[in-house]
């Protein structure tokens, strides 16, 4: 008990507006409880209030007929290594039956028998606002099931913690994997519950029985101040869940680390010692990153399981609104390969990334150019078509460069020039 009270603790926890399991309306609540609704709740251990109380266990206080937890990646507790298979169990407190939707292989259809005591389905988790992130994969493959079984959905909303931003390529549905759910941004600016109606809409064509229960008093512009702690094993703060913007995909780039097995995951770009890169060279890209509006500093430290010593740069974000996380993973990688750095790419990494073009181009083949104003021509496209999903005032924007392109080739050149020769 202790352990989930920690990890729902918020980082501003006295915020004006109010979550969607803190605003359900009452007579949503008088219909399910006089009907007796079977319910099954989609959640795990970022499905709390502000205050730290369990979804599951506010629904039940308010005579719900909870009979099933349904959990993500991770489990319900959210201690499960990524990619690792998530048991069935028994919660701890309740006592109710927990069921993986991540047992036997992600991004499988979920199993008709799976829903088949339940009628209707409460969805509550925390996303962090990545396309790649698999919890909202998991709400598009419930809502898919829900559509084929007649299942209503409940979303209860929450907020994006990377703000109204969107960037980076659409997913290639040549591409479409559990790491690549939909067509959608690669950051992609939306709340929880308007990704709901986005996948209904345009991917299942409003056959699911949706309701999203909307955020209270809630300003978009406001998200960077208010988080979940923990949404992962190697998401455990703010700083990791704003870095995870662009660090989440250089992670499948070797020979970089960022910070896995430090004290900072998803907040280090970092280079073996080996690979000889100078503090000058490490100077040049600082540089290029603060025209993205990422600050760092040098950072060394010695990687206990590889037991290599790694040197290069801390992250760090004064407004994840305007940082253009997209634009300096394609900074990060026009750096190393000036600088000869053999990139390996994962299998996974297309898949994330949703293209193949990036990883082409840094191995050779392609025109940055041409990938970077085909992004901006699909970003323009979906955002048109979300606004008809939003649900709160200050609509999503696209990030812009702080200096435009010709300003930023000549800034870097002459960076360049002068650091290297320092």
């Amino acid at each position: 008990m202790k352990y989930i009270w920690l990890v729902c603790i918020m980082v501003s926890w006295l915020q004006a507006y109010r979550l969607g399991i803190e605003t359900m309306p009452n007579e949503l609540i008088d219909r399910l409880v006089t009907n007796q609704t079977p319910i099954g709740v989609v959640t795990n251990h970022t499905g709390c209030t502000q205050q730290g109380d369990r979804t599951i266990d506010v629904l039940r206080q308010k005579q719900l007929n909870v009979q099933a937890i349904f959990v993500p990646e991770h489990g319900l507790k959210g201690n499960v290594p990524a990619g690792q298979t998530v048991d069935n169990s028994n919660d701890e407190i309740t006592g109710l039956p927990v069921k993986s939707l991540y047992a036997h292989g992600a991004g499988k259809k979920i199993s008709p028998d799976l829903f088949a005591q339940i009628d209707t389905l409460i969805f509550d988790m925390q996303d962090v606002g990545m396309r790649h992130f698999t919890y909202i994969s998991t709400l598009y493959t419930v809502l898919e099931a829900a559509a084929q079984q007649n299942k209503e959905v409940i979303v209860l909303d929450r907020p994006n913690p990377l703000g109204a931003a969107m960037e980076g390529p659409l997913c290639d549905q040549s591409l479409r994997s559990f790491v690549g759910i939909a067509p959608i941004p690669l950051r992609h600016g939306l709340t929880i519950g308007e990704l709901a109606q986005w996948f209904n809409k345009y991917m299942l064509k409003d056959v699911t029985r949706l309701l999203v229960v909307k955020l209270q008093d809630f300003s978009r512009k406001d998200t960077v101040d208010t988080f979940v702690q923990g949404l992962s094993p190697n998401l455990p703060s703010v700083k990791a869940a704003q870095g995870y913007s662009f660090l989440g995909l250089l992670g499948e780039v070797q020979p970089f680390n960022v910070g896995l097995g430090s004290k900072k995951p998803f907040q280090l770009i970092a280079l073996p010692a080996h690979c000889g890169v100078q503090y000058k060279e490490w100077r040049v890209l600082q540089q290029a990153l603060l025209q993205h509006n990422i600050r760092t500093k040098p950072y060394t430290y010695v990687h206990k399981q590889k037991r290599m010593q790694y040197a290069g740069l801390q992250v760090m974000f004064d407004d994840i609104h305007t940082a253009a996380a997209f634009k300096a993973f394609v900074t990060v990688l026009d750096w190393a390969k000036e600088r000869n750095i053999a990139l390996t790419f994962s299998p996974l990494f297309d898949k994330a990334m949703g293209t193949r073009a990036v990883r082409e181009w840094a191995l050779g083949d392609g025109n940055k150019d041409d990938i970077l104003k085909q992004v901006k021509t699909d970003l323009q496209l979906f955002l048109e078509q979300s606004q008809e999903v939003l649900l709160y005032d200050v609509a999503p924007h696209l990030v812009r460069r702080l200096l435009d392109d010709s300003a930023f080739k000549l800034y870097h050149r002459d960076a360049l020039s002068s650091l290297t020769s320092a």
